[in-house]
């Protein structure tokens, strides 16, 4: 009987261990699928940024740039607009 038993048991052991493989597999599966659709955005990104006339490695820098530009436009509307009282 005690042989019946530590069967039972391994049994059940193998049947948690294959659920844990067959979950394990799946988050696989979605990892890869999500990283597939990551990297089709980040290229549909990419190219639009080229088709802009940048750079995307330069990216940051443009952004940086035209934040400044826009800054010192809003400066100068600023300056032409009368005090408040």
């Amino acid at each position: 009987m005690k042989h019946v038993h530590g069967n039972e048991a391994l049994n059940e052991k193998v049947e948690q261990m294959s659920k844990k493989l067959k979950q394990a597999e799946t988050k696989k599966i979605q990892s890869e699928t999500e990283l597939n659709t990551l990297r089709k955005q980040y290229t549909h990104v990419e190219n639009e940024i080229k088709a802009m006339g940048i750079d995307p490695k330069k990216a940051e820098d443009e952004i940086a740039k035209m934040d400044k530009e826009i800054e010192s436009l809003l400066a100068e509307i600023e300056s032409y607009l009368p005090p408040t009282a």
